[in-house]
């Protein structure tokens, strides 16, 4: 049993370690090593194993640094998945901020927003326990197992309407928009398909000279420059969702008022 409890990111970040740890070759001895020449501080061998283990967490201070020996070793191990190991260990930053550096945030990263949420603020009378939220998070940015390595995930929100779908869904976006380095796509599927690419291209045209609002964001998405992310509200029928799907590898976030739209798609 571990000594203390840790959050889901601070066990996901526990299991990145010791996957690059092993990848490289890097013994837990030569951790401390490195640590103590590179920081003059030490760093014993038996915390580096209850780290590995989950018995201890890895303190903010701790954190950063290890962070950042990691990503020397993935540099010369041409270690390069296909959005990039070590550019995702800088990507956990973001996630790692407590609920007050979340409110007291405005140096995070703002990707490109393309399109209108249908609500810019939470509603009176819903209040989640933040559990939740981050375990709605998990199941969006979707790790792999093994590596923890994220990988695009498919989340759908569902219950009756004024339940709160849209609430949670602002309550996730508040931790994970930094995450989401290319852009963030909205759509609400009252709308007709033409009317979201409209939506989208207007959006488009006031930051870019780009014209052709599909070829260019499926380009974008396609040329992996940071991740990408459509949330969609109001899902009721999985063809008339997948018709604005853009092409390539993204994360989807979408309410909707019960299941049976996603079965057309094969999703859970």
């Amino acid at each position: 049993m571990p000594l203390e409890k840790l959050t889901n990111f601070e066990d996901l970040f526990r299991q990145r370690l010791k996957f690059v740890m092993v990848t490289c070759g890097i013994k837990n001895v030569q951790l401390v090593q490195e640590f103590a020449l590179q920081y003059h501080a030490v760093l014993s061998e038996a915390l580096v194993s209850r780290w590995l283990s989950g018995e201890r967490k890895i303190t903010s201070d701790h954190y950063a640094r290890v962070k950042t020996l990691l990503a020397g070793h993935l540099k010369a191990e041409d270690f390069l998945p296909e959005f990039g190991f070590e550019q995702e260990m800088w990507d956990w930053d973001g996630l790692k901020l407590n609920d007050n550096q979340l409110e007291q945030g405005e140096n995070r990263h703002q990707p490109a927003i393309i399109g209108n949420m249908l609500r810019d603020q939470p509603g009176a009378g819903h209040f989640y326990r933040k559990s939740i939220r981050d375990d709605i998070l998990m199941k969006l940015l979707n790790p792999d197992p093994q590596s923890g390595l994220f990988r695009p995930g498919i989340v759908a929100l569902t219950g009756l309407p004024g339940s709160g779908k849209s609430e949670m869904l602002l309550e996730v976006l508040e931790r994970a928009t930094g995450f989401f380095s290319g852009g963030i796509l909205f759509a609400n599927l009252r709308n007709s398909s033409k009317a979201i690419w409209q939506d989208w291209g207007a959006s488009m045209q006031r930051s870019t000279n780009l014209a052709n609002t599909r070829d260019d964001i499926e380009r974008q998405i396609r040329s992996c420059q940071g991740r990408w992310l459509l949330v969609v509200e109001n899902v009721q029928d999985g063809q008339k969702l997948q018709s604005i799907l853009p092409a390539g590898r993204f994360w989807v976030l979408a309410t909707m008022h019960g299941i049976a739209a996603l079965q057309p798609l094969g999703w859970e």
